[in-house]
């Protein structure tokens, strides 16, 4: 963090891309977390990659029922984990990054109640804390993160929808102008590929070192030559030489969304 308290804007687009693309990996495999937030997100001592821990109140879920269990950390929780019996599905996780991101721009938690040091956790701080949620962002919000571009406080309030039938999708998240726009600082081949070639060749190199595109295209903003850039680099050389001739499109792999699946809860883990 810097002395403000908050990230410069373009050190929390990386942060983000790499959360939104593990969080798509969760829900593509029918898991949501449902406890994110700052002390379950770990970084290296580089301060280039992130990784996502504590699964302890983690679910999955099908197409039959909705989660119901309210539980998680109270200033992290969508307004719909406050409400009693009230089924909610993966969304709860989107609210959760909004929150996440708003602390990066920041440096402060959006919503929160004031609790003495002898105080515990009370069905009055709940109330309160609730009635805050509902209400989302304020002008008191947009003037505390107004250094940050018009892109990231359009993501934020998509983010942070109160009613959850509104609330940005893990897919849009991806596609968002904010997120997408670290793919503008990717390394290119110095054998100039063109965008479908560039494509295919994150494609690869991703399958190859197990991880995402969207991380891929991160680590390679920032260490363009480093093993990842060099593979890259490779790859593209050898299609330059084989391809020279070819025009042929890359497709690249669609994002998909299962908002609508739902499964039974875990009675088990600690409610809000």
């Amino acid at each position: 963090m810097q002395p403000s308290g908050h990230l410069p804007e373009n050190q929390s687009r990386k942060y983000a891309a790499q959360l939104f693309s593990a969080v798509n990996h969760l829900h593509k495999h029918f898991v949501v977390h449902r406890d994110l937030k700052l002390e379950n997100i770990l970084i290296d001592k580089r301060k280039d990659w992130i990784k996502l821990i504590d699964f302890g109140l983690s679910n999955t879920w099908s197409n039959k029922t909705f989660l119901s269990t309210n539980c998680g950390s109270p200033e992290y929780a969508a307004p719909e984990l406050f409400v009693e019996g009230r089924g909610y599905g993966a969304e709860v996780d989107l609210w959760s990054l909004g929150v996440v991101l708003y602390i990066m721009a920041s440096g402060k938690l959006p919503f929160r109640v004031k609790i003495s040091q002898h105080e515990s956790f009370q069905n009055n701080h709940r109330i309160a804390l609730y009635h805050q949620i509902t209400r989302g962002l304020t002008t008191r919000h947009f003037n505390n993160i107004k250094h940050y571009s018009e892109g990231f406080l359009q993501l934020l309030e998509k983010l942070l929808v109160p009613n959850a039938d509104k609330r940005i999708s893990i897919c849009a998240a991806l596609r968002h102008p904010w997120i997408t726009a670290i793919k503008k600082n990717i390394v290119q081949s110095s054998w100039k590929t063109g965008l479908y070639a560039h494509q295919k060749i994150l494609e690869e190199v991703s399958k190859i070192a197990n991880i995402s595109v969207v991380e891929l295209s991160a680590l390679l903003k920032y260490e363009p030559y480093g093993k990842l850039g060099g593979l890259y680099n490779i790859i593209a050389h050898n299609k330059m030489l084989n391809e020279r001739n070819s025009t042929s499109p890359y497709k690249s792999n669609s994002c998909k969304c299962h908002f609508d699946n739902r499964a039974n809860d875990d009675s088990s883990v600690y409610r809000i």
